[in-house]
């Protein structure tokens, strides 16, 4: 899996997760990007670059807080390496 793909599976789970519970707040989001990435990173420990994007990500939230709009940092970072990638 390329770091890529794990950002976009991740949007992709929040986008469900965000139809599904129609109105969650942005704490809920958050925890529901923390459990979403508990649970990778115990499917994926092989992943050495998927792992430290797990890491970043957790310790990201840690720091800044639960109210930090997460959702929106990932997309900077999918569409970041999108542009990268030249697609």
């Amino acid at each position: 899996m390329t770091v890529q793909h794990f950002y976009y599976c991740l949007l992709v789970s929040i986008l469900i997760h965000k139809r599904k519970e129609r109105n969650c707040s942005r704490i809920d989001t958050n925890i529901f990007i923390l459990k979403w990435l508990r649970k990778t990173e115990s499917t994926l420990r092989s992943d050495r670059q998927i792992d430290s994007e797990v890491e970043w990500l957790r310790k990201t939230i840690s720091k800044r807080g639960m109210i930090t709009d997460v959702e929106a940092m990932i997309k900077n970072v999918y569409y970041t390496l999108d542009k990268i990638n030249g697609r």
